[in-house]
């Protein structure tokens, strides 16, 4: 699913469920906030609901990452190089 990178790239916060390697997407308390299950979901929300400067800091340094890493131009280029081409060349 692309949600995430439309939150964070709106400059949204993003709570999301952690799964496998997500990590290597988005940090967790830097660019949006992975929780384990339901009742940390909770707890997590309760919490970033009490500190809106904490949660703005990490909404803001979410977009930046998202805009600077993960949009629609480096999935296309992604996808270009798995097959031999480079964005530069298409263009």
């Amino acid at each position: 699913s692309n949600r995430m990178w439309k939150v964070l790239g709106s400059g949204g916060f993003y709570l999301g469920r952690r799964v496998e390697d997500i990590e290597s997407f988005a940090k967790d308390g830097l660019h949006c906030g992975w929780y384990r299950d339901e009742a940390h979901a909770a707890e997590l929300t309760r919490y970033y609901l009490s500190q809106p400067e904490a949660r703005d800091r990490i909404a803001q340094a979410g977009r930046a990452h998202a805009l600077k890493h993960h949009t629609y131009a480096h999935r296309l280029a992604l996808l270009l190089a798995g097959r031999g081409y480079s964005l530069q060349t298409i263009l």
